[in-house]
């Protein structure tokens, strides 16, 4: 068995990490968890990815394990 995730802030930033979707890792902060993914708005992103982020509204769903808390 794995042990389970902490769940996320809702106050806090995250760095997200999707290479299949993005060049270079972005930021957002949290709209919604689920159990193994979680929506994100997003805050910060390289111009290479903007594109991509307009078409997706600047909002994702990614994987939990994809995520980081910063500091």
């Amino acid at each position: 068995m794995k042990p389970k995730r902490a769940k996320f802030n809702h106050e806090s930033f995250y760095m997200i990490e999707d290479r299949n979707r993005f060049y270079q890792p972005i930021v957002g902060k949290l709209i919604n968890e689920y159990r193994h993914t979680a929506t994100f708005e997003i805050i910060n992103w390289n111009d290479v990815d903007k594109k991509t982020l307009k078409e997706l509204n600047f909002r994702i769903v990614v994987k939990k394990k994809n995520v980081v808390k910063i500091d």
